[in-house]
């Protein structure tokens, strides 16, 4: 009976023991599956929250990516916009809403307006022959434009006469214009010519060089060649100066207004409109920048502190100096009505340590794709600090390591290049005029002599 009894709890014992055996490794299996389950979500975690980390990263480049068809699109479904479309195309010809249409596609603030007034005359064409006026009567076709070897000049022999006007039917515009406005008051007006089949663009920041070889002097229309056989220069029809007439047909404005115009000289490559856009801000801009620049050079009185002189917010790194500049005066020659203003010429004395350096600048009408030109000549001092050798070599570090004193990954970056020049200028004679040791800022000319830089080329 004793025995009975034993062995029935040693049975119970040992199915309580599998049991809590069991248990066991159930809980086990349960602790590996939530370990492995937290590992998971450790991992999912961490990936979330590095995704979060850059996400503003990628939303800023989506944002950014994705602004102009945010322009496109707000634009395009408001019925204010749509009524903006209506109008244009009712008072537009074909060439100037295409314009419209382009610069309003790239987000900019365009409008319709009715063009000035034309009387049929020019201000100030005068006859090479003698002096004589052109009677309206007597204009036929081939004086409504000239050869580009002719010259018109203002006669002396015409008396008490303050404005003697050509009857120039040719340059009749279209009834209504273009009026693209950018910062400030800039506005750039794009006109439309029926009899030459061109469009004109009027600012009041020069456009030329804006693209290669794209001076906007002649019409790049070929028809023009057949109609004016005998008053071309072989790549179009020469228009009156910017003198006289401020609007000019550049090559890039035709693109705009959905023109192209075969070329009988290589390859044109045609920008885009938002090229066109860029280019155009990037001159305005750069215009800007120079204008006050000059202004704050010219105001600096007869011993300047090139210290004072503003300078590109990436480019502070530009020592200070004691040398001064002394005597900036603008001695730019007069052009004649039918001469269009290449550049810009500046002469002013920069003083250190009792020696003196005569410079003279030149600034070019692309200003700042083709940076400031420098000559330098000897002043009076008594040290022989500067010798040939030393104007030379300084004359070889402003022109031709230029680039380094400007930033050229940002757009803006050389819109200061005349001041950062000017202080690198004063900087280095202040070493040579004491006798110092001064070291290049490096960089290496990849084309020699003073016109190092050329107008920008495509491939």
């Amino acid at each position: 009976m004793s025995s009975t009894k034993t062995s029935t709890e040693h049975k119970s014992n040992l199915t309580s023991l599998s049991g809590r055996l069991e248990s066991r490794r159930e809980l086990k299996r349960t602790l590996t599956l939530v370990e492995s389950e937290k590992k998971r979500k450790i991992q999912e975690n961490t990936k979330k929250k590095e995704f979060l980390a850059s996400l503003p990263h990628h939303l800023q480049s989506i944002n950014e990516a994705s602004a102009p068809l945010r322009k496109y699109l707000k634009l395009s479904t408001s019925n204010l916009s749509r009524d903006r479309y209506d109008t244009a195309r009712t008072v537009l010809c074909k060439e100037l809403y295409v314009v419209f249409c382009n610069l309003v596609s790239a987000g900019e603030d365009v409008e319709c307006v009715e063009c000035e007034k034309f009387d049929g005359k020019v201000k100030g064409w005068f006859d090479e022959r003698g002096g004589e006026e052109y009677k309206a009567e007597e204009v036929s076709m081939k004086n409504f434009v000239r050869k580009k070897q002719h010259t018109f000049t203002r006669s002396k022999k015409i008396t008490n006469v303050k404005h003697v006007y050509v009857q120039v039917e040719v340059l009749r515009p279209h009834a209504n214009s273009v009026e693209w406005k950018l910062s400030g008051s800039e506005v750039v007006k794009f006109n439309y010519l029926p009899s030459l089949q061109i469009i004109t663009v009027q600012s009041p920041t020069p456009m030329r060089n804006l693209f290669p070889h794209d001076t906007g002097i002649d019409t790049p229309n070929d028809t023009n060649h057949h109609t004016f056989p005998d008053h071309n220069n072989g790549y179009g029809i020469i228009l009156p100066p910017r003198s006289i007439m401020s609007a000019r047909p550049f090559v890039w404005a035709q693109w705009v207004g959905g023109m192209y115009f075969c070329v009988k000289k290589g390859t044109r490559v045609e920008p885009s409109v938002r090229t066109v856009v860029r280019m155009v801000k990037m001159r305005v801009r750069a215009y800007g920048v120079l204008g006050k620049v000059l202004g704050e050079i010219g105001g600096m009185g007869k011993a300047g502190n090139v210290n004072s002189l503003p300078l590109h917010p990436n480019c502070d790194w530009l020592t200070e100096t004691s040398a001064t500049l002394n005597k900036w005066e603008e001695v730019t020659e007069e052009k004649e009505e039918d001469e269009e203003e290449e550049q810009r010429v500046f002469t002013c004395i920069v003083k250190a340590g009792g020696e003196e350096l005569n410079c003279k600048i030149f600034v070019g009408i692309d200003y700042p794709i083709r940076a400031p030109q420098f000559e330098f000549t000897r002043g009076k001092g008594k040290n022989a600090t500067n010798a040939d050798g030393n104007l030379k070599e300084l004359e070889r570090e402003i022109n031709t390591r230029y680039e380094a004193l400007a930033d050229n990954t940002l757009e803006d970056g050389m819109d200061f290049i005349l001041t950062h020049q000017i202080r690198r200028l004063c900087g280095v004679w202040e070493k040579i005029a004491t006798g110092k040791q001064w070291g290049s800022i490096g960089g290496v000319r990849v084309r020699k002599g003073k016109d190092r830089k050329k107008v920008i080329a495509f491939d």
